[in-house]
This record gives structure tokens, sequence and C-alpha cells, in this order.
């Protein structure tokens, strides 16, 4: 016991008089300036007359005077026909839907379908029939950053709505709900 308490109080002045003689060598410390304004390079105002080129202009390019010397447009159209014609033949996209509703009762879905008309006027509420359930859903989104917005302005009225992954049809462009 004797000799731990020795031991603290011997770490303890150390450990203060470190503290000291790191601060008196910091207050001594010479402060650091440079000027560095003889290095910069200085310019002459005058203009500089602008010289008027022989070459013609081709391809109606105005902006540089000069024609393109290896154009990649026709080859960069092909390449997204190509790109075009693959997205075509998919058929459904992985994306987000937001579920405000799924029970048993037709009578249920089409109230909840109604009340997000009446809180959201733009929203295009669907709903289905998945045996059992009818379900409400709203919107159908590439991203979940996409739905977000959506999806809190109807959590704050349908506590029970959910984002959930979904097959989006190719066909449809992605809705703003």
């Amino acid at each position: 016991m004797k000799g731990s308490g020795l031991f603290l109080f011997l770490t303890f002045i150390v450990i203060v008089s470190a503290c000291t003689a790191f601060r008196k060598n910091l207050g001594s410390a010479p402060r650091h300036s440079e000027n560095i304004a003889g290095l910069r390079p200085t310019y002459d105002d005058r203009e500089i007359p602008v010289q008027e080129s022989d070459t013609t202009v081709e391809n109606n390019n105005p902006q540089t005077g000069l024609a393109p010397q290896q154009d990649v447009t026709k080859q960069l159209d092909e390449i997204l026909s190509n790109i075009i014609k693959k997205n075509d033949d998919i058929e459904y996209i992985t994306g987000y839907t937001i579920q405000v509703y799924s029970g048993a009762s037709r009578e249920n879905a089409d109230m909840v379908k109604s009340e997000i008309y009446r809180q959201m006027p733009d929203a295009r509420p669907k709903r289905d029939y998945i045996s059992p359930n009818f379900i409400v859903r709203v919107g159908s989104f590439l991203e979940k950053i996409e739905a977000q917005k959506t999806y809190s302005e109807l959590k704050a009225h349908f506590p029970q709505a959910t984002l959930i992954p979904a097959r989006i049809p190719n066909s449809l462009p992605p809705s703003k709900y």
C-alpha cells in the first residue's frame, strides 16, 4: 500500500514537471514568418494582339475554327443504340414501391386508397389482389432515395406504410409518386 502511494506521488511529480518544462519551451520559441512576395511572377499590363487564322472553318464549327480530327460521334451513337436495344429486351427493373395497406378487406383497401388521394392528390395508388390479401401500393421508384420523400409523407398519415422492393415494368417510366 505504501509502495503504490509513493509510486503515484512520484508519477504525479514527473508529469507536473514535464508539463511546466514543455510550457516554457513553447513560450520561448521564435515565431516563423516568411516573405515570398519577391518570388511571385510579375505580368505586363499590355494587351496581346490576336492573330487572325487562315484556316477554313469545316463542319460549321465556329467555336474553335478547326475541324475535328478524330470524331467519335458515330461510334458513340452505335454503342448507345446497342445499349437501348438491350434495355428494351428487359421486361422488369428492380426498384421500390411503398406498400400502405395489406389486408383481407376490400372496403378497407378502397378507404385507404381514397385517403391517399386526399392526402396526396398527385399520387397514383394501386389496389391489387394477391390471394388472400388486398394490397394498396404507391409509386414505382428506381432507388430508395427517390422514394424517401413520398414515404415520409405517407408514413405521417399511415404508420403501417412500408418501403418494399418491387419489380417495375420497363415500359413504365419511374413515377414521381
